[in-house]
């Protein structure tokens, strides 16, 4: 049985210097983004988008990646450039997966991560969330281990087994439809990211919980975020084991928080960007729900979007095309320049 251990992190304490807060500059999407999460070549599209992993370049150097919608589909996505045109391919799910899934009563994904180093292959492993709903929300509350295979007729993903399974520290601060909803991997951590510790009733102004479950030493640590600034996590992706993205829909906004690399689990730095987050040729839209971060191989950042139901609404005059868009709650795929991140930090 994997033996593990909590410890509560404070981060500001005698013993150690406070770490660095740095606002950065606001970041606002490249040129022809954001785009609708539509295959216009077959008419297919994505539903409540809320995970996002990077998964590298195919052999025409196209960026890839694959995508968690909350209600229960998984899909891999290529972005092909110039154009940014999408193409979008279900990934199908083994018995075996499915039969590990039996008995929750909606299967809810959320977070989505790819063990590194992200590179397009034909088996690609992972961590994947589910959120619980209903009267029970602690059944359908998972971390799962998944493996991602390519063959005929395309994508399927197995079940691999509970990740943690012995230590399923965060169900106290769960609840329906309130769980993980940001997790990444590097060579040595697993991070997790809840979206809140206040029911969904609450306004949030005590933040929320990141726990790093440390691989080599099999410790877990939790960091609460309020002394951050961050009030959600709803998405998580690293660079390294060193620098981890944190993506705060409630705040709008990308913090890119920088760890000591000797004295593991101390806090250097938190940087935070605000994000322009328009709807595609520029025009604007309410309320915005960024739910879903990856990092690519050139350090650029992408995020989609999770429409609210009746919050997804143009604002000011906007044409035709972005009212029935709205209506339809498609999302959206951002992609920011990484130099403009990586620069401040460094």
């Amino acid at each position: 049985m994997l033996r593990l251990w909590i410890a509560l992190l404070v981060i500001a304490s005698a013993a150690a210097a406070e770490p660095a807060y740095v606002e950065g500059p606001e970041l606002v999407p490249r040129a022809g983004w954001p785009v609708w999460l539509k295959d216009y070549r077959q008419g297919t599209r994505t539903y409540e988008t809320s995970g996002l992993a990077y998964a590298g370049r195919d052999d025409d150097g196209n960026h890839c990646f694959f995508l968690a919608d909350d209600i229960g589909f998984l899909r891999f996505c290529r972005v092909k450039e110039p154009g940014c045109e999408l193409h979008l391919e279900d990934v199908g799910f083994h018995p075996s997966f499915l039969d590990s899934l039996a008995g929750i009563d909606a299967l809810d994904f959320e977070a989505l991560a790819l063990d590194p180093p992200a590179t397009l292959r034909d088996t690609l492993r992972g961590l994947l969330t589910l959120e619980g709903r209903g009267q029970d929300p602690r059944k359908g509350t998972r971390l799962i281990r998944i493996q991602l295979s390519r063959g005929e007729p395309g994508w399927q993903v197995t079940y691999l087994g509970n990740a943690l399974a012995d230590n399923r520290y965060w169900l106290d601060s769960t609840g329906s439809n309130r769980g993980l909803e940001g997790v990444a991997i590097t060579e040595d951590f697993f991070y997790l990211g809840l979206e809140t510790i206040e029911r969904a009733s609450n306004f949030n102004i005590d933040g929320t919980v990141l726990f790093i479950y440390d691989r080599r030493a099999e410790r877990i640590s939790a960091h609460r975020t309020d002394s951050f600034g961050i009030y959600s996590i709803c998405g998580l992706a690293a660079r390294g084991d060193t620098v981890t993205v944190v993506l705060d829909r409630n705040r709008q906004s990308l913090d890119v928080l920088c760890w000591d690399a000797e004295e593991r689990g101390r806090l250097l730095s938190c940087h935070r960007f605000p994000l322009d987050l328009p709807a595609p040729d520029g025009l604007r839209y309410g309320v915005p729900s960024v739910e879903g971060v990856a990092i690519d191989d050139e350090g650029d950042i992408w995020c989609v979007t999770d429409p609210w139901h009746g919050h997804y609404q143009a604002i000011g005059a906007a044409p035709e095309s972005l009212l029935v868009y709205l209506a339809a709650e498609i999302p959206m795929l951002y992609r920011y320049d990484g130099d403009r991140v990586w620069e401040h930090i460094e």
